[in-house]
């Protein structure tokens, strides 16, 4: 999956980082604190050898913040623009900003996932789990990332979040005209969650707790782990093992009815 791997350069990953480094200390300046990050960044800055991200994943307090917050103040005084994905037939509005990367004729785009904690997860894909995105304030450590510093859930939440990440897009890749982007976020949800099940400290009892708060059936978790079968390389590119993968994904295997 070398096409995969190239979408987490370096060059593009490390973009993405200083434009998170910036407004994680634009947003203590202007707000007191330091802002809530999901997604790849939160696992890099548990395991720092994993990929990073191309983009940033924010958990924000409420919609009012999402819309007077970012969009009126930051996104206006950093050039950060709407797109409108391609066959998005709901023409769903997803705020990047280019960045021109030496040796290529295009710029690439960093994008900003923004989420409120006024609201749950959407399961649109009928998996049947439940998040409730205020975990992420409830559930944080502080951690340093450069001249900055975030807040990120804790490991043993993030890895039912990713699972979940994972299960949705496969879903989604299954209907998609361009299956090319769904491929490698997959790709990078797998790697991520090696990463965190291999090589971090996982409480075991604070996981299943919240395995169940977020009703990630043992059936989804078998599901997510045949999942290896079909991408050894991420085992390669991790330089992980799918049995001690599985042996924490499955933590509650011996608990009956999960």
């Amino acid at each position: 999956m070398a096409l995969i791997r190239d979408d987490y350069t370096e060059e593009v990953t490390n973009e993405s980082k200083k434009e998170l480094i910036k407004f994680a200390k634009w947003f203590e300046q202007k707000h007191g604190n330091w802002p809530t990050v999901i997604g790849g960044w939160a696992v890099w800055v548990h395991y720092d050898k994993g990929f990073g991200s191309r983009d940033i994943d924010l958990v924000l307090p409420t919609d009012d913040w999402i819309e007077n917050v970012m969009k009126k103040e930051y996104f206006i005084q950093n050039s950060v623009k709407p797109y409108i994905f391609k066959n998005d037939l709901l023409g769903t509005k997803h705020y990047g900003k280019e960045i021109t990367i030496d040796g290529r004729d295009k710029p690439e785009i960093v994008f900003f996932d923004l989420l409120s904690g006024s609201s749950l997860r959407e399961d649109s894909e009928n998996l049947g789990v439940y998040v409730d995105w205020n975990w992420a304030f409830e559930h944080k450590q502080t951690v340093p990332i450069g001249e900055a510093c975030i807040h990120v859930p804790e490991p043993e939440l993030l890895i039912p979040l990713k699972i979940i990440a994972a299960l949705a897009r496969t879903r989604t890749l299954q209907r998609a005209e361009d299956p090319t982007y769904w491929r490698s976020k997959i790709w990078k949800d797998y790697c991520d969650v090696a990463n965190l099940t291999s090589y971090v400290t996982i409480d075991k009892p604070k996981l299943i707790s919240h395995l169940l708060r977020t009703k990630l059936t043992k059936i989804l978790r078998e599901e997510f782990l045949a999942g290896y079968i079909s991408r050894p390389d991420v085992l390669e590119e991790t330089k992980t093992n799918a049995t001690v993968i599985e042996n924490i994904v499955l933590a509650d295997k011996l608990i009956r009815g999960k």
